[in-house]
Order: C-alpha cells, then structure tokens, then sequence
C-alpha cells in the first residue's frame, strides 16, 4: 500500500508535497513579470530615444528646406529684374530701329 505524503503541521507552515513547485512556479512567474516589465520600460526609452532623434531631423529638415526656399526666392526676384531690365534694353534697341527702319510718315492731304 502507497501512501500519501505526510501532511504535518509546523506552526502555521503545512507540508505538502508539491508546496516546493508551486514555490518555484511562483518565483518563475515573478522573474518573468519583472523581467516583462523591464524589457518593456527598456523598449518604451529605446522608443522615446528614436521619437527624439526622427523630430529633431524633421525639424533640422524643415530650417534647410526654410533657407532654401528663401534662397530660391531671392533668386525669382533676381532674375525678375533681370528679366525686366533685358525687356527694357530690347524695347528701347527695337524702338530705335523702328525709327531708323519706318520712314517718317507724312501727315494726311485731304
């Protein structure tokens, strides 16, 4: 005949036989938990790391693409006076040969 494990009072502590798993079960658990817990604040700092460093290009992006577009700006008005000044050049050539080319009209005989 088998018997079962004793069952013996100490105090308040009871015997039983898989009181030591369940211990180790317990213990298992709270090794993962915490270490759950601190896989998961060390990717949350991993994130905030990368969250900083993605706006602070973004923000560096967005000066360059500010100064570049002032550039570029300043570049259409140069060229707009340019342009303005070329135009004036050719009107005042072209009004000169048409002066030279167009004999003087004569004023209308009736």
């Amino acid at each position: 005949m088998v018997s079962s494990p004793p069952m013996m009072m100490n105090d308040h502590n009871y015997y039983h036989p898989y009181h030591q798993m369940v211990d180790h079960s317990y213990a298992y658990r709270l090794i993962a938990e915490e270490n759950k817990k601190w896989r998961n604040t060390a990717a949350s700092a991993r994130f905030h790391v990368k969250k900083k460093l993605r706006e602070q290009a973004l923000e560096k992006t967005s000066k360059d693409m500010t100064v570049k577009a002032d550039m570029l700006e300043n570049k259409v008005r140069e060229l707009e006076k340019e342009i303005k000044w070329l135009r004036s050049l050719i009107i005042e050539k072209d009004a000169r040969l048409l002066d030279i080319e167009r004999p003087k009209e004569q004023p209308d005989q009736d």
